[in-house]
């Protein structure tokens, strides 16, 4: 480690106290692309060669969702008293619109928002020998917009208006609307006990009126544990792995810095936009670390299915993480996976790239998303894990150097052995 280490924590609580150019650090915005600025900096204070790469973000059509949603239900509401198949449409619509946006990160609606221009920062330590293999370390600087419910009352109240009512009435107007149709009024006004029904759904307008304020696109939420301490993290990675008895021998280390992480993982897909054969099939073995939320290493899990359960990882890059846990914390890290829980890594893998993402549990009882900055402590146990990622990497590769020169689908097969007993079984072929 080095003698004179970056303080991670104290950086943080610098850069949470200081309104400029920090405080508000949404996709695009300046206070991102001065973060992304220092930070490459310190990456070339090291000795990292350092490159960058701009790209287009719509940021603020990450909530595109919710003002369709708040029109398409209210309008579905509306339909109902005329022809409730309509109001079928409309509910599929916006349930569609939710789950192609909020949940797979694509960006349907995000030509109709202001562009803006995010960056992309990407630092090489080059090893002391050949270069057989490469580990890259993940982080994004961005962060999410503020909860307007969670501000007012907390995480009980967010849930229950930006959650449980929204959903209860889409689910109740969709119950009735399929009664009427089953009913044969599908195209014609309810009649009955029906149109009673109906009417007393108009106390579920207001609350999707409101949902249209899910979020507060003027400020971003402060004091997270998954921004500036995770760049930074990855920042001190390499820096205790930049000095010359710490370098690994034929690994190369690269810290990938990917802004607008919050506006649909953009960072991620731009990277594998500008550098289509980094870390692809016929490439160099490489393995894509993403250091989301964080917390002690002792407490931090392995998310082996990202993109909210939709994407599994890579069975080479969990298996590496792993052995690495062996070695530095003397057990492996449990297995996750989150259905409300996103990470670059998702982008990553659905490109083919052997990714995976550590995070603190999502499951642990006191709201991760709104904790203050891990201690130093914490994060110094990180630090620690990542070197240890790097070494096993670079043991594998002086092990099997024969296998380190084949393609990385090759790996998978090598390493799909080492894959955790309590994840789902996986075809080891498959690209991730």
């Amino acid at each position: 480690m080095s003698s004179n280490p970056i303080d991670t924590a104290r950086a943080v609580r610098d850069a949470h106290d200081n309104p400029q150019p920090d405080a508000i650090r949404d996709a695009g915005s300046p206070a991102e692309l001065a973060a992304q600025q220092r930070m490459a900096n310190e990456l070339q204070s090291i000795g990292a060669t350092v490159t960058t790469h701009t790209f287009r973000v719509h940021p603020r059509a990450t909530v595109a969702w919710t003002y369709c949603w708040t029109v398409l239900l209210t309008l579905g509401w509306v339909l109902f008293f005329i022809c409730p198949a309509a109001t079928l449409i409309c509910i599929v619509l916006a349930a569609l619109t939710a789950f192609l946006q909020k949940v797979l990160c694509l960006p349907i609606v995000d030509k109709l928002f202001d562009p803006r221009e995010s960056v992309n920062v990407v630092a090489t330590l080059a090893p002391q020998g050949e270069t057989r293999r490469r580990v890259v370390f993940n982080a994004h600087p961005d962060a999410a917009y503020q909860r307007h419910w969670h501000t007012i009352g907390g995480r009980m109240a967010y849930c229950l208006m930006s959650i449980a009512l929204p959903m209860l009435g889409m689910l109740y107007l969709a119950m009735l609307a399929t009664i009427a149709v089953c009913t044969r009024q599908a195209v014609s006004t309810p009649h009955g006990n029906l149109l009673y029904a109906g009417l007393a759904s108009t106390l579920f307008v207001p609350i999707w009126a409101m949902f249209c304020y899910h979020a507060d696109c003027d400020r971003t939420v402060r004091d997270t544990s998954d921004n500036l301490d995770a760049c930074r993290t990855a920042i001190r990675i390499a820096q205790a792995l930049s000095e010359d008895s710490a370098r690994p021998e034929h690994t190369e280390i690269t810290i990938l810095l990917t802004g607008a992480k919050y506006a649909g993982l953009c960072g991620a897909k731009a990277f594998v936009r500008e550098h289509p054969h980094f870390g692809a099939k016929h490439d160099l073995p490489t393995v894509f670390v993403t250091l989301d939320t964080m917390d002690s290493a002792y407490r931090m899990t392995l998310l082996y299915r990202d993109l909210n359960g939709w994407k599994r990882q890579s069975r080479a890059a969990c298996a590496l993480v792993q052995q690495a846990a062996k070695d530095e914390l003397g057990n492996a890290m449990p297995n996750c996976t989150s259905l409300c829980f996103v990470t670059d890594a998702a982008a990553l893998s659905k490109k083919g790239r052997q990714a995976v993402a550590i995070t603190a549990n999502p499951y642990l009882p006191r709201p991760l998303r709104f904790a203050q900055p891990p201690t130093q402590a914490d994060l110094d146990s990180v630090v620690r894990l990542g070197v240890a990622i790097a070494r096993a990497a670079d043991r594998q590769t002086n092990e099997h150097p024969a296998a380190a020169d084949t393609p990385t689908a090759t790996e998978d097969v090598q390493l799909a052995a080492q894959t955790p007993t309590d994840a789902p079984a996986e075809n080891a072929h498959t690209q991730n």
